[in-house]
């Protein structure tokens, strides 16, 4: 049987470190985006089950971020925790999308400072250190 060509030629060992180089950048940039998303110690997500009567199972999703400065925007502050869709109106930012979690005719996302329903709009809202904003998929009102 004879021996191909292409086995230990320079395009052989070119291409096979090619492969090695890129499964290597591959890893690479999977473990930085995992170090990145457990590194982010100002924010938390939680996950919580409650049953109603004569519902189904709810699930309550919700993100908390702290503020680490004076002056932060909130929209900047959630932009730069999760990955966040939302859409600009005339009033403001409407936040539509969390960490793949989308809105729907039935859901929407609350936002809260310090545990009170927000005054204003995500993108209007400055917070001082310590401030604790909450986004909670919470259903709409029927």
């Amino acid at each position: 049987m004879a021996k191909s060509k292409f086995i230990g030629s320079k395009k052989f060992y070119v291409i096979g470190a090619v492969l090695i180089m890129l499964a290597f950048g591959c890893a690479l940039v999977a473990e930085l985006a995992f170090v990145k998303q457990s590194n982010n110690d100002n924010r938390s997500i939680d996950e919580v089950t409650a049953s109603e009567p004569k519902q189904n199972v709810i699930t309550e999703k919700r993100l908390d971020i702290y503020a680490t400065e004076d002056g932060q925007n909130a929209l900047e502050l959630l932009k730069s925790s999760a990955v966040v869709e939302y859409d600009e109106f005339q009033f403001g930012a409407f936040v539509t999308t969390i960490n793949n979690l989308k809105a729907d005719s039935e859901h929407y996302w609350a936002f809260y400072v310090n545990g009170e329903y927000a005054e204003k709009g995500i993108d209007s809202t400055t917070l001082n250190k310590g401030d604790e904003i909450s986004l909670v998929y919470e259903a709409l009102d029927q």
